[in-house]
């Protein structure tokens, strides 16, 4: 599988601009014939919104701006992240989510697992940590893992990292 990444300059809280950049990096991917375009954490916000993610208001414009990308997104499928709205009524108000972008709607929503608080990262702050079961995304006969972050990097890679977290995204994932 051929997969574009989409490395932006993208300003926090600019949503018309955010959107415009990954619609654009995502068209010059699709004529490079790749398989999928992924763009970066947070993209359509930008990152880090940190206590933008507290007003709704704001939420609201960011989630319709995903719906309007979403309509412009044929093949190949377009990975985006958002701050994700938790109708749940339990725990914080967002998700740090990413949406599977294909044939003109949201086709998939993942959320992230492991919320990092240390460093410059205060992301428990704002974001209910997604701890139920994460399945594959099903994507143009495949099935592919669609993690967050620090839900990757949590694995113990030869030695070089402590395991921070007792959940392990990446493990349970196709099991």
């Amino acid at each position: 599988m051929n997969i574009a990444l989409l490395q932006h300059n993208f300003i926090v809280g600019d949503l018309k601009r955010n959107a415009a950049k990954i619609l654009a990096g995502y068209r010059k991917a699709k004529k490079q014939r790749v398989d999928l375009v992924v763009s970066s954490e947070l993209a359509m916000l930008g990152y880090p919104p940190r206590d933008l993610l507290e007003y709704p208001h704001i939420i609201e414009k960011q989630t319709k701006v995903l719906h309007r990308l979403a309509k412009q997104i044929d093949h190949p499928g377009l990975i985006v992240g958002f701050a994700e709205p938790n109708i749940s009524g339990e725990g914080k108000a967002l998700f740090n989510s990413a949406a599977l972008l294909w044939r003109g709607r949201i086709a998939a929503v993942r959320r992230k697992c492991l919320l990092p608080t240390y460093d410059v990262f205060d992301e428990q702050r704002y974001f209910e940590p997604y701890i139920k079961e994460q399945k594959p995304v099903p994507y143009n006969g495949k099935r592919i893992g669609l993690l967050i972050c620090e839900d990757i990097w949590d694995e113990d890679i030869g030695g070089m990292f402590k395991q921070q977290y007792a959940h392990d995204p990446v493990s349970k994932l196709f099991s």
